[in-house]
């Protein structure tokens, strides 16, 4: 490999390390990197290497070399590192599982700025992770991270404030950190983008601090059905299957919807429950005398329940 190659590889580890993520690189590559990054010990270079080892890129999966290089960049203050060594702590990969040392690495790079452990911590302290649970410091960190824009962090601060957890409920400030997170650029967090639409389908199906708004609450559960939230294909189901937000009646598009959110393996109990609603109201339809018919409800009568 020449000097210029060389130059150039560790000039991308260094200024853009997220790009390892998406190159291969070759074991020679690899090794003349090192070579370097034993003599300039650049903390970011050393936290490159580190990566290439846990990932296998380049070389042969290797966490002990991954803790040892992260461990070197992280000495000297580089907090990529100590997410790093936090996750092998909490999964015993390359050192023993250590759920207080790999605390003490999300506090510490959390401390220093760094967003992803900001929301790692907000994460641990919201589920009780490894340590005791608090929703006021998952709301603390989760805070920090999403002003730093986290999409993550954004949707977690915005659902302690849709159930009051940590800090008082507001659905205002909800809305706002859920509209920030179906903002953000295309690519990013779909998990937590599908959460964020059906929680806004919430707040204006039941008028949460704004205005009822069916249709609006339909557009972002549908948003978030088409990103694969169960609930939410259950929701535009019962739309279909109750002809309402503006949703013509139709039982076919509503059991596909059902069916879509049974096949996610959650949701069949939904899809059994409308069927017999359906059942129950073509029963109760068809006892009806024939001037209280409608002439939508004789259509859907006879195209679904007379099959």
């Amino acid at each position: 490999m020449s000097f210029k190659n060389t130059y150039v590889l560790l000039l991308v580890l260094t200024i853009f390390p997220n790009i390892i993520q998406a190159k291969q690189y070759t074991e020679q590559e690899v090794m003349n990197a090192i070579q370097v990054a034993n003599k300039n010990k650049k903390p970011a270079l050393q936290f490159a290497i580190g990566y290439l080892y846990e990932s296998g890129n380049g070389v042969k999966t290797n966490y002990s070399e991954a803790h040892r290089w992260y461990s070197l960049a992280a000495e000297q203050g580089n907090t990529s590192a100590m997410t790093r060594l936090g996750r092998l702590s909490v999964e015993g990969l390359g050192v023993n599982k250590d759920p207080s040392k790999a605390f003490y690495w999300y506090e510490k790079a959390s401390q220093l700025g760094d967003k992803s452990a900001q929301n790692i911590l907000g994460l641990m302290y919201q589920d009780g992770n490894l340590i005791d649970g608090d929703y006021q410091m998952a709301a603390y960190w989760f805070k920090k991270a999403a002003n730093q824009g986290s999409v993550s962090a954004q949707y977690s601060l915005g659902n302690l404030y849709f159930t009051g957890r940590g800090v008082a409920d507001d659905y205002s400030q909800a809305r706002f950190w859920f509209e920030k997170v179906i903002r953000a650029q295309q690519g990013g967090d779909n998990d937590s983008k599908e959460r964020a639409y059906y929680r806004l389908g919430q707040i204006f199906e039941d008028g949460l601090d704004v205005s009822k708004d069916g249709p609006k609450a339909k557009d972002f559960y549908m948003a978030a059905a088409k990103l694969g939230h169960d609930e939410a294909k259950v929701k535009i189901g019962d739309g279909y299957n109750q002809g309402k937000w503006g949703l013509p009646r139709d039982r076919e598009k509503a059991l596909h919807w059902y069916h879509k959110a049974g096949a996610s393996g959650e949701f069949s109990a939904g899809l059994l429950k409308a069927e017999l609603k359906h059942q129950k109201w073509c029963k109760h339809v068809s006892g009806l005398p024939n001037e209280q018919w409608s002439v939508n409800d004789a259509r859907y009568f006879e195209r679904t329940c007379l099959k």
